[in-house]
């Protein structure tokens, strides 16, 4: 997750995301943050609910 978040954060949605989130500014870039945020906050929870049922 760290090397993604590295490599995304050069990229111009995810900083004119951040910008316009920090500026309270709701924008399709921040809307695609907080849906990649959500996705992967999802996705965390779900692979720990299925480690969790292995033991």
């Amino acid at each position: 997750m760290a090397a993604c978040a590295l490599s995304l954060s050069f990229t111009p949605m995810v900083r004119l995301g951040w910008r316009d989130w920090v500026g309270g500014e709701l924008s399709p870039p921040v809307i695609a943050l907080l849906l990649a945020l959500a996705g992967m906050s999802l996705l965390a929870m779900c692979w720990s609910l299925a480690e969790a049922d292995r033991s």
